[in-house]
């Protein structure tokens, strides 16, 4: 017997999870497959606790907690992983936009040695052009930057072994961003699945300009590899060095500022554990 957890982080998806849990039973898993929707309530305004606590009652697929003070997405995904004893655990969204579909191939990959699945989006339906435009200035300023290529994590629709997650949990500065450093496919322990997605179903997303503007930033500050970070530093207090010697004090300021921001993020990231902050409110375990 396999057991797979599917971790979804949830905020205000009252409509979307009955919904999800009926396409996952309707899926031809394998006999020896035992699955589990493990949902991460975080900050719901709707009714979404009480369809999660009457779905948990009614249906032993379904299990979830409720955190009182949620980080977003990725801590909660974090804490969904620190949560599960599966032998493999699926990271998606319950809003239709992850498809459902493709989970029975994540696991068929997974069985035949992949120790991670990382879907790859090769096509968005629905989405505007002003977030399509936006992704791909992303894509650029992270290659620029960090000198990673996000090609092949567009998304976090993933499996990842037990063993995977556990080396997850010790990787904090990527936790927010919710994309790791991957293992080479010619190691044969990642498998790369295209899939077709859409946005999603029914509700809107949390992420407003501000708040994704953020994401985006914490997402390029953690692929920042230490080395990098430094050789940065360095060159624009040399700029800036530059700058006060010909008497532009404004600009060496201008220099100084966003590099020092960016290391105080870079180490902020660094140590926080959300784990420790994020307090469950309930969760269908207290009474199993």
């Amino acid at each position: 017997m396999t057991r797979i957890d599917i971790v979804v982080p949830v905020r205000n998806e009252a409509a979307n999870i009955p919904r999800f849990v009926q396409s996952v039973e309707a899926l031809n898993l394998p006999p020896d497959i035992a699955w589990t929707c493990l949902f991460v309530e975080d900050g719901s305004t709707d009714a979404t606790v009480d369809v999660l606590r009457q779905m948990s009652a009614d249906n032993a697929h379904v299990e979830y907690f409720s955190l009182a003070n949620g980080f977003g997405q990725g801590p909660a995904i974090i804490f969904g992983i620190s949560r599960s004893s599966a032998d493999a655990i699926v990271m998606m969204d319950a809003d239709g936009s992850c498809p459902v579909a493709a989970v029975p191939e994540m696991i068929r990959l997974h069985r035949e040695g992949a120790e991670v699945v990382q879907c790859l989006r090769r096509s968005l339906t629905g989405r505007s052009w002003a977030r399509d435009a936006g992704s791909a200035a992303f894509v650029l300023v992270v290659r620029a930057l960090t000198g990673r290529r996000f090609e092949d994590q567009n998304i976090y629709f993933r499996l990842v072994s037990q063993s995977f997650a556990r080396e997850i949990l010790k990787l904090r500065r990527y936790w927010r961003f919710a994309r790791f450093p991957l293992p080479s496919q010619a190691s044969g322990r990642l498998a790369i699945l295209e899939v077709d997605m859409t946005e999603r179903v029914e509700g809107e997303s949390t992420y407003g300009f501000g708040r994704l503007s953020g994401l985006v930033i914490d997402g390029v500050i953690a692929f920042l590899t230490p080395g990098r970070l430094l050789v940065q530093i360095a060159v624009s207090l040399a700029a800036a060095g530059l700058s006060l010697f010909l008497g532009h004090a404004l600009l060496a300021t201008l220099l100084v500022i966003p590099v020092a921001a960016i290391g105080f993020r870079f180490v902020q990231l660094q140590r926080t554990n959300y784990l420790e902050k994020l307090v469950v409110v309930e969760s269908s375990m207290d009474s199993a």
